[in-house]
């Protein structure tokens, strides 16, 4: 294009369609101009002339994230990323309070910084106040132009014609260390140089590198740095609990660097402290004491030179809450085993709130301990303590000198000195699927490349404030999870099923292809590396508290040493080569190394075609006719089954029915074969048929302030009633089941009483609904204009809600209580509502699917249809359910089921054949509660509700 300086315009069309074409205005620099360095100025950082610092907003992080400027510096936000964010102050009013609203990629946003100290911000809805998710912060310091005896500058100029070289700068004829330096494009640009304080006049000089003609000279004279410049820093130690008026005795330490000979100032959230001024301490460091007021709060505490007033120091001090009722607890920690005396040495860790100034006494089995009272040292106290290993149950006590209803207690189960150590192999499980944990961080999943086998159990665990999802990448198939937005403390697992990649992502903080708040799991085949994962499950009893060490073949394992688990019941988890060979696995203790535990593990064959041929079964007991119901799970290469019912008789059959002639209990095994591979295995268990039972039983869900329980009792007689009670105050006869919602918060008492027959039992369980998040309970309505894709959605959240997130399905959000959204182009969309209540720290989201623009061409005619379920109630362990009653116009048409929780949450979807009877069988793990499962054909819907106990 002809560099003539003017307009130019650029098109592109397609030859076969002319109508297809786009175009662009362009302007070219005058290539008949020389080259051009003009327009050369410098401000002077930490001077009085403000410095503009850049920060970049990418994908869910500031960057810097931790900044440090100049009073009247000036921070401008870039955003780079493909995710819309804000930048916002956590403080909500005063000068250096801020929110630039929510901005996308190419915008920006300045704010000047007026005020001394740390200034925190972070990003609506990805981060929160505090350095939550995505946050940085800016350090504002006292105007200073010298560090370490150097000033700095920030060089600007304008550039015309220049080369594709870059620039030169010089200092005085001395070549800049940072030579050669980049033009970026043509016009205005920006560099940084640093020289001596040594108050003289210097010149700079900027020459093109492709055209030493082309050069600009500047004259700037550099200021003095004195080098007895002053600088304090402080530090604040609680060194009382709180005391009269709420007030808290602190230590404040002053380190000053060549301070001013009149002394400092130090003021209190504005207010002089009593006392001030003060003079400096000749050795350098300056101790005072003074009474913080205990609201919980932030104080903070300004440290100010009398002879320079640049010379400060701003320090934050947050208090405890002094207005809280006097809290004591008690933590143990084993730090030595057994000692020659037969004693044990722990760590009592004591932790108080609104404790008083007196200290506090500690017992042991009713008798002071040594020493007492102790004081406290801020919250947390730590006491080492000698404790006789008798193995009997002893009682730590703790009470607060000032408050005498303020106690504290524990009881602590020790180990017998005088029994000696003990290690005993209780089972080995060959091939066992593993268990993986993966932290749900803020705005970050760790780790977050996890590489398992095929059919382990992934855990997410939330930890983080915001509440995320995990949310797979892929949208069909069987590897496919969604587990809603979920908040902190909550759970959802997870098991891979197919070999290979298995990428993930949050919504609403990431995006399929790993960007954002992404991670992946990497699934192989158990043996893909000949090797599979050996269980040892022991008992350990009087061991030591430094653990144990793992060998293999008198290896140790990279794995220790290993904690002991606190019941005494551990399970430990090791690789050995699926070879066919024999391995030596050996447990030793490590405080106490002649207690050991040995075992020889014959591994299989991975390349022997038998290998991972299993026999195994399920069953349903009729317990009145003691008829007992079997169904296969063997491999299905399985040619002949061979039923063992444990009272002499027999049986071919896959799947056969066995009466007995009387109750107890029996022994059946399976042996399984298959005739083709020479394959055989074995199953057995143990299976009560008959005799009399009547315990009263009932499995409880809760959903907010709405319970929900059904009848699980044992009972040998059929129940012919049932009474349901609340704190003693019958609410339901007659039924086995029901659902009741309360208006209070409070702990409940909810009882079952039956009778049948000559069984009467009752039993009882405590119901704590004591939590203000309870009362939460996200919800909205909406209205839809299907001609402008418009949609005006309506809060109906109930509790007190202060904040909300809208997701609309297509990539916006919108914080506001009540919005409208317009969509750009017809579809079904989730939308998702998350509200915050910031006063109890409480989280709830709420999801559904609306369909936008969307007109049918004929009514949709899905008929529902009630679906019969068995095992129902099925035990914890079983491995799937028969399903019947679909219409025989569904015979072998391919259905779509999904599993939900009654939290709503999805735990199993995916296709199956239609046919008189489907096994459904079960592919994750199922914890005891109620759950409804659905199946979808083209014209009907089938729904059933199931109980695992």
């Amino acid at each position: 294009v002809a560099g003539d300086g003017g307009n130019h315009i650029i098109g592109v069309r397609d030859i076969d369609d002319p109508s297809c074409l786009d175009q662009i205005a362009i302007s070219t620099s005058n290539c008949s101009l020389p080259c051009s360095i003009s327009d050369i100025s410098l401000v002077l950082i930490g001077g009085n002339d403000p410095v503009i610092h850049t920060v970049a907003v990418e994908d869910f992080e500031f960057v810097p994230k931790d900044i440090e400027v100049s009073i009247g510096d000036v921070v401008r936000w870039e955003w780079t990323g493909q995710i819309a964010h804000t930048t916002t102050s956590d403080a909500t009013n005063g000068p250096d309070s801020w929110d630039s609203g929510l901005l996308g990629q190419g915008s920006s946003f300045e704010e000047t910084i007026d005020e001394l100290g740390l200034h925190p911000y972070y990003c609506i809805p990805h981060g929160a106040p505090g350095g939550i998710g995505m946050a940085g912060t800016i350090n504002a310091i006292a105007s200073t132009p010298c560090v370490d005896g150097l000033v700095s500058y920030q060089v600007s100029f304008n550039n015309l014609n220049t080369g594709q070289s870059g620039f030169q700068v010089f200092i005085d004829g001395i070549p800049d260390t940072g030579n050669p330096f980049s033009y970026t494009g043509t016009g205005s640009q920006t560099i940084f140089i640093s020289l001596s304080g040594d108050g003289t006049v210097h010149e700079l000089t900027i020459t093109d590198a492709d055209d030493s003609s082309c050069t600009a000279n500047f004259s700037f004279v550099v200021p003095d740095c004195d080098p007895t410049y002053c600088s304090l820093e402080a530090t604040a130690t609680p060194i009382s609990p709180c005391g009269d008026n709420s007030l808290i005795e602190y230590e404040l330490s002053l380190e000053a660097l060549n301070p001013g000979s009149s002394g400092f100032e130090v003021f209190v959230d504005g207010e002089e402290l009593p006392g001030s001024p003060f003079s400096y301490d000749p050795g350098g460091v300056t101790n005072l004491q003074a009474f913080l007021l205990g609201d919980g709060g932030t104080r903070m505490i300004e440290f100010q030179d009398l002879d320079s007033l640049g010379c400060q120091f701003l320090l934050e001090v947050n208090t405890e809450d002094c207005s809280l009722p006097c809290f004591l607890g008690l933590e143990t920690e084993l730090l030595e085993g057994c000692n020659s005396e037969g004693n044990l040495t722990y760590e009592i860790t004591v932790i108080g709130t609104g404790t008083g100034s007196q200290g506090f006494d500690l017992a042991l089995d009713g008798n002071l301990v040594p020493g007492s009272p102790f004081e406290y040292s801020g919250g947390v106290t730590n006491i080492v303590l000698e404790i006789p290993g008798d193995g009997q149950t002893h009682q730590v006590e703790v009470g607060d000198l000032d408050s005498l209803a303020c106690t504290g207690s524990l009881s602590l189960d020790v180990i017998d000195c005088a029994a000696g150590c003990l290690l005993e192999l209780d089972n080995v499980s060959i091939n066992v699927p593993q268990l993986f944990e993966i932290q749900v961080l803020d705005y970050v999943f760790e780790p977050a490349v996890l590489t398992v086998a095929v059919g382990d159990t992934i855990r997410f665990i939330w930890l983080g404030v915001i509440p995320h999802t995990t949310t797979s990448d892929a949208t069909s198939g069987v590897d496919t999870w969604n587990s809603g937005l979920l908040g902190q403390g909550a759970v959802y697992d997870l098991i891979i099923e197919t070999p290979g990649e298995h990428p993930y992502y949050c919504v609403p903080h990431g995006a399929p292809g790993g960007i954002g708040m992404a991670g992946l799991i990497i699934a192989e085949e158990p043996s893909d590396d000949n090797l599979l994962a050996v269980q040892l499950d022991f008992f350990a009893d009087n061991v030591g508290p430094s653990g144990f060490n793992l060998f293999v073949d008198g290896n140790p394992a990279v794995t220790n040493p290993q904690s002991y688990a606190t019941s005494g019941f551990n399970s430990v988890f090791v690789e050995l080569p699926c070879d066919g060979q024999a391995y030596s696995v050996q447990i030793i203790d490590i405080d106490d190394p002649e207690c050991t535990l040995e075992t020889s593990i014959q591994m299989p064959d991975c390349d022997d075609p038998c290998f991972g041929f299993e026999s195994g079964f399920t069953y349903e007991v009729d317990h009145p006719n003691l008829t007992i119901d079997l169904t296969d799970l063997s491999s299905p290469e399985t040619d002949i089954w061979e039923w063992q019912f444990g009272d002499g008789d027999f049986s071919s059959n896959q799947n056969p029915s066995h009466v007995y002639a009387i109750d107890g209990l029996y022994e059946v095994c399976l042996i399984s074969t298959d005739i083709d591979l020479a394959c055989s295995d074995t199953t057995c268990t143990n299976i009560q048929v008959g005799g009399y039972f009547c315990e009263a039983s009932f499995t409880l869900e809760s959903d907010g302030m709405l319970i929900s329980f059904v009848d699980n009792s044992m009972v040998s007689e059929p129940v012919s009633n049932w009474v349901w009670s609340i704190d003693g105050q019958p609410i339901l006869q007659g039924l086995a089941q029901g659902d009741y919602t309360f208006d209070t918060l409070g702990t409940y008492e909810l009882c079952l009483s039956i009778e049948g027959g000559a069984c009467v039992d009752d039993t009882c369980m405590t119901i704590d609904l004591s939590d203000p998040c309870l009362l939460a309970q996200a919800n909205y309505s909406y209205t839809i204009n299907q001609s402008e894709l418009s949609v005006n959605f309506h809060d109906l959240t109930t509790g007190n809600p202060h904040l909300w997130l809208w997701g609309f399905g297509d990539g916006y959000t919108s914080n506001d209580q009540d919005p409208a959204h317009t969509y750009d182009e017809p579809g079904i969309y989730t939308v998702c509502l998350l509200v915050q209540d910031t006063v109890n720290q409480c989280n709830r989201s709420y999801c559904e699917k609306i369909e936008v623009g969307i007109v049918g061409t004929r009514p949709t005619e899905i008929i529902n249809h009630d679906l019969v379920l068995h095992p129902n109630p099925g035990p914890q362990g079983f491995q799937g359910w028969y399903l019947e009653g679909l219409s025989p116009n569904d015979f072998g048409k391919v259905l779509q089921y999904k599993i939900y929780g009654v939290d709503g949450r999805l735990y199993m979807e995916g296709d199956i054949r239609g046919s008189k009877q489907i096994y459904l069988e079960k592919t994750v793990d199922f914890e005891a509660g109620i759950y409804f499962i659905q199946l979808y054909s083209d014209k009907r819907l089938y729904q059933g509700k199931a109980i695992i106990q």
